[in-house]
């Protein structure tokens, strides 16, 4: 690995800039390397100057242009070597569906049965059933989404509905809940201090039994009936000067509060 000086550093840079070029290349393993990729650069930048040369002339109009550049990239991509190296380094970048990695070539190529030639030899680097089982444990182990979130997420990706499903149900049937005690915890942590009604946690966080048995333990564990009961006295309290009596009650229940509970609180107060 070859130490570049500040000046070499700052002559790539603004050379990847002229040429829109964001991911700037600062590291190179011998001098060679680093020549071969700046003789690059600089043939670049010199027939960008030309063509901007042209447009000043009005030999060409940026419309003109456009419409070229886009003609060479559809020329190049349209053989079959080069569509499957694209087709590789967007698999190692975005691990994407099969779906998506085809709705990628052919916005390249522009010719679908290229574009199936080369999905078919190299869908096997694609496991769709384990990255639906990956997404599904970080989401639920890290960012305590929901499960209906979960699946919302994965048809944008374009894991087919089919698929999610049937891996999803794998997933329910074993014999732990989807998340963690420590990210249920979190959840209803948060649903209390948004002054959540126990009901209301219960129903929103649960995704199946183990689920629902989990939320019982972790509110009965942590959180004593006084902390749940004074959720109920802080929305009553934000609806009391704004409302009658019987619109309090319609907007607390609706808040998933118990109907005996809420009439004790409001005929109390």
């Amino acid at each position: 690995m070859i130490q570049l000086t500040p000046k070499q550093e700052n002559a790539i840079i603004s050379m990847e800039n002229f040429i829109d070029i964001k991911n700037h290349r600062l590291s190179f393993d011998n001098y060679e390397e680093y020549s071969e990729y700046f003789e690059l650069l600089q043939k670049k930048c010199s027939k960008k100057r030309k063509i901007l040369d042209h447009i000043k002339k009005s030999w060409l109009t940026q419309s003109q242009i456009n419409e070229k550049v886009k003609l060479k990239k559809i020329e190049y991509y349209n053989t079959e070597s080069n569509l499957k190296k694209y087709a590789l380094k967007y698999i190692e970048k975005y691990f994407p569906t099969i779906s998506k990695l085809k709705e990628k070539l052919l916005e390249k190529s522009k010719n679908e049965d290229l574009t199936n030639i080369v999905i078919n030899s190299v869908k096997h680097l694609i496991n769709e059933e384990l990255m639906i089982k990956n997404k599904v444990y970080i989401e639920t182990m890290f960012w305590n989404q929901n499960i209906n979130k979960i699946k919302t997420k994965l048809y944008n990706k374009k894991f087919s509905k089919e698929l999610i499903n049937k891996v999803i149900e794998e997933l329910k049937e074993s014999n732990n809940s989807l998340v963690s005690e420590e990210s249920m915890r979190n959840k209803i942590n948060k649903m209390i201090n948004k002054w959540k009604s126990k009901s209301e946690i219960i129903f929103k966080l649960k995704e199946r039994l183990e689920d629902e048995d989990l939320i019982l333990w972790i509110l009965d564990e942590y959180y004593s009936e006084d902390t749940l009961n004074n959720i109920l006295l802080k929305e009553y309290s934000k609806l009391k000067n704004k409302y009658d009596s019987q619109k309090i009650i319609q907007k607390l229940i609706s808040k998933w509060f118990k109907y005996s509970d809420v009439k004790n609180i409001v005929n109390n107060k």
